[in-house]
Protein backbone atom coordinates (compact mmCIF):
# COMPACT_ATOMS: atom_id res chain seq x y z
CA UNK A 1 0.00 0.00 0.00
CA UNK A 2 2.75 2.22 0.92
CA UNK A 3 4.55 1.72 -2.57
CA UNK A 4 1.53 2.25 -4.49
CA UNK A 5 0.67 5.49 -2.38
CA UNK A 6 4.87 6.78 -3.28
CA UNK A 7 3.83 5.95 -7.21
CA UNK A 8 0.57 7.66 -6.58
CA UNK A 9 3.44 10.81 -6.22
CA UNK A 10 5.65 10.16 -8.72
CA UNK A 11 8.25 8.70 -5.86
CA UNK A 12 9.45 5.81 -8.11
CA UNK A 13 12.89 4.75 -6.95
CA UNK A 14 11.51 5.04 -3.35
CA UNK A 15 8.33 2.75 -4.14
CA UNK A 16 10.81 0.17 -5.73
CA UNK A 17 13.00 -0.23 -2.78
CA UNK A 18 9.61 -0.92 -0.83
CA UNK A 19 8.52 -2.93 -3.62
CA UNK A 20 11.47 -5.05 -3.91
CA UNK A 21 11.51 -6.18 -0.40
CA UNK A 22 7.94 -7.31 -0.69
CA UNK A 23 8.92 -9.32 -4.02
CA UNK A 24 11.78 -11.13 -1.74
CA UNK A 25 9.07 -11.72 0.57
CA UNK A 26 6.92 -13.34 -1.71
CA UNK A 27 8.39 -13.51 -5.36
CA UNK A 28 5.06 -14.72 -7.02
CA UNK A 29 3.06 -11.74 -5.97
CA UNK A 30 1.16 -10.27 -9.48
CA UNK A 31 0.29 -7.42 -7.34
CA UNK A 32 4.05 -6.18 -6.38
CA UNK A 33 5.30 -7.41 -9.87
CA UNK A 34 3.09 -5.26 -11.65
CA UNK A 35 3.29 -2.05 -9.52
CA UNK A 36 7.12 -3.09 -10.18
CA UNK A 37 6.56 -2.76 -13.32
CA UNK A 38 4.94 0.28 -13.07
CA UNK A 39 8.20 2.11 -10.56
CA UNK A 40 10.35 0.60 -13.75
CA UNK A 41 7.87 2.08 -16.22
CA UNK A 42 8.20 5.40 -14.40
CA UNK A 43 11.64 5.50 -14.37
CA UNK A 44 12.01 5.00 -18.47
CA UNK A 45 13.60 1.33 -17.88
CA UNK A 46 10.96 -0.13 -20.16
CA UNK A 47 12.95 -3.59 -20.26
CA UNK A 48 13.01 -4.08 -16.81
CA UNK A 49 8.96 -3.18 -16.80
CA UNK A 50 8.33 -5.49 -19.56
CA UNK A 51 9.84 -8.23 -17.77
CA UNK A 52 7.56 -7.59 -14.77
CA UNK A 53 4.71 -7.38 -16.14
CA UNK A 54 5.01 -10.38 -18.14
CA UNK A 55 5.87 -12.18 -14.70
CA UNK A 56 2.64 -10.60 -13.35
CA UNK A 57 0.59 -11.60 -16.22
CA UNK A 58 2.23 -15.35 -16.54
CA UNK A 59 1.28 -16.06 -12.91
CA UNK A 60 -2.62 -16.13 -14.15
CA UNK A 61 -4.04 -14.53 -10.34
CA UNK A 62 -7.60 -13.83 -10.52
CA UNK A 63 -7.14 -12.54 -7.28
CA UNK A 64 -9.15 -8.93 -7.92
CA UNK A 65 -7.69 -5.58 -8.26
CA UNK A 66 -8.83 -3.53 -5.33
CA UNK A 67 -6.36 -0.30 -5.83
CA UNK A 68 -5.73 0.93 -9.48
CA UNK A 69 -5.14 4.47 -10.92
CA UNK A 70 -8.20 3.43 -13.57
CA UNK A 71 -11.07 2.37 -11.94
CA UNK A 72 -12.32 -0.05 -15.01
CA UNK A 73 -10.06 -2.30 -13.60
CA UNK A 74 -11.70 -2.50 -10.04
CA UNK A 75 -12.41 -6.28 -9.25
CA UNK A 76 -11.11 -8.16 -12.44
CA UNK A 77 -8.03 -10.27 -12.28
CA UNK A 78 -4.54 -8.79 -11.22
CA UNK A 79 -2.70 -10.61 -13.71
CA UNK A 80 -5.15 -9.18 -16.64
CA UNK A 81 -3.95 -5.71 -15.75
CA UNK A 82 -0.39 -6.43 -15.70
CA UNK A 83 -0.38 -7.95 -19.22
CA UNK A 84 -2.47 -5.03 -20.65
CA UNK A 85 0.10 -2.27 -18.95
CA UNK A 86 2.63 -4.73 -20.69
CA UNK A 87 0.83 -4.37 -24.30
CA UNK A 88 0.19 -0.53 -23.43
CA UNK A 89 3.48 0.46 -22.72
CA UNK A 90 4.45 -1.64 -25.65
CA UNK A 91 2.26 -0.02 -27.71
CA UNK A 92 3.67 3.61 -26.50
CA UNK A 93 7.20 2.48 -27.51
CA UNK A 94 6.79 1.21 -30.69
CA UNK A 95 5.04 4.62 -31.39
CA UNK A 96 8.06 6.63 -30.35
CA UNK A 97 9.50 9.18 -32.05
CA UNK A 98 12.89 10.74 -31.02
CA UNK A 99 11.81 12.78 -28.43
CA UNK A 100 10.17 10.27 -25.99
CA UNK A 101 13.48 8.08 -26.15
CA UNK A 102 15.29 11.83 -24.77
CA UNK A 103 13.02 11.58 -22.10
CA UNK A 104 13.47 8.34 -21.24
CA UNK A 105 17.18 8.21 -20.96
CA UNK A 106 17.25 11.14 -19.30
CA UNK A 107 14.48 9.43 -16.99
CA UNK A 108 16.82 6.76 -16.52
CA UNK A 109 20.06 9.05 -15.99
CA UNK A 110 17.63 10.46 -13.00
CA UNK A 111 17.62 7.33 -11.65
CA UNK A 112 20.89 6.30 -11.33
CA UNK A 113 21.74 9.24 -10.09
CA UNK A 114 19.08 8.48 -7.48
CA UNK A 115 20.77 5.24 -6.83
CA UNK A 116 24.03 6.91 -6.69
CA UNK A 117 25.28 5.88 -9.87
CA UNK A 118 27.14 8.69 -11.51
CA UNK A 119 28.75 7.19 -14.25
CA UNK A 120 25.95 5.28 -15.53
CA UNK A 121 23.89 8.40 -15.63
CA UNK A 122 26.34 10.37 -17.65
CA UNK A 123 26.18 8.07 -20.08
CA UNK A 124 22.36 8.08 -20.40
CA UNK A 125 22.49 11.85 -20.45
CA UNK A 126 25.18 11.86 -22.78
CA UNK A 127 23.41 9.23 -25.14
CA UNK A 128 19.76 12.02 -24.80
CA UNK A 129 22.17 15.04 -25.39
CA UNK A 130 23.62 12.95 -28.41
CA UNK A 131 19.81 12.35 -29.57
CA UNK A 132 18.47 16.03 -29.09
CA UNK A 133 21.32 18.47 -28.03
CA UNK A 134 18.22 21.38 -27.27
CA UNK A 135 16.52 18.79 -24.68
CA UNK A 136 16.06 21.22 -21.16
CA UNK A 137 16.25 18.54 -18.80
CA UNK A 138 18.93 16.14 -20.04
CA UNK A 139 20.86 20.30 -20.42
CA UNK A 140 20.15 20.88 -16.88
CA UNK A 141 21.04 17.31 -15.56
CA UNK A 142 24.59 17.33 -17.41
CA UNK A 143 24.87 20.61 -15.97
CA UNK A 144 23.80 19.17 -12.45
CA UNK A 145 26.85 16.61 -12.88
CA UNK A 146 29.49 19.01 -14.11
CA UNK A 147 28.40 21.27 -10.56
CA UNK A 148 28.54 17.50 -8.45
CA UNK A 149 32.50 17.20 -10.15
CA UNK A 150 33.19 20.40 -9.57
CA UNK A 151 33.27 22.26 -12.27
CA UNK A 152 30.83 25.29 -12.07
CA UNK A 153 31.92 27.16 -15.45
CA UNK A 154 30.82 23.99 -17.37
CA UNK A 155 27.67 23.47 -15.27
CA UNK A 156 26.48 27.13 -14.96
CA UNK A 157 26.46 27.32 -19.22
CA UNK A 158 24.58 23.67 -19.34
CA UNK A 159 22.20 25.33 -17.00
CA UNK A 160 21.78 28.51 -19.37
CA UNK A 161 21.38 26.45 -22.48
CA UNK A 162 18.49 24.34 -20.41
CA UNK A 163 16.53 27.85 -19.70
CA UNK A 164 16.55 28.20 -23.11
CA UNK A 165 16.08 24.73 -25.17
CA UNK A 166 12.91 22.99 -25.86
CA UNK A 167 10.69 22.06 -23.07
CA UNK A 168 12.37 24.55 -20.74
CA UNK A 169 9.27 25.19 -19.05
CA UNK A 170 7.94 21.32 -18.77
CA UNK A 171 6.88 20.17 -15.17
CA UNK A 172 9.53 17.84 -13.11
CA UNK A 173 8.32 15.03 -12.43
CA UNK A 174 11.10 12.37 -11.39
CA UNK A 175 14.61 14.67 -9.96
CA UNK A 176 17.32 14.20 -7.73
CA UNK A 177 15.50 15.85 -4.67
CA UNK A 178 11.89 16.60 -3.84
CA UNK A 179 12.06 20.38 -3.96
CA UNK A 180 12.31 21.14 -8.02
CA UNK A 181 9.09 18.58 -8.62
CA UNK A 182 6.33 20.23 -10.17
Amino acid sequence: MEAVRLLSKERAPEAERLLKQALSLDPQNAFTLNNLGVAKEMEGELEEAAKYYAAAANLHSSEPVVIAWNGAWHGKPVSEMAAANGRKMLERQTEESTQPEVARLSLRGVAAINKNHLEEARQYFQRAYALDPNYAFSLNNIGYLAEMDGDPETAYDFYVKAQEANRADARVGLATSRSPKG
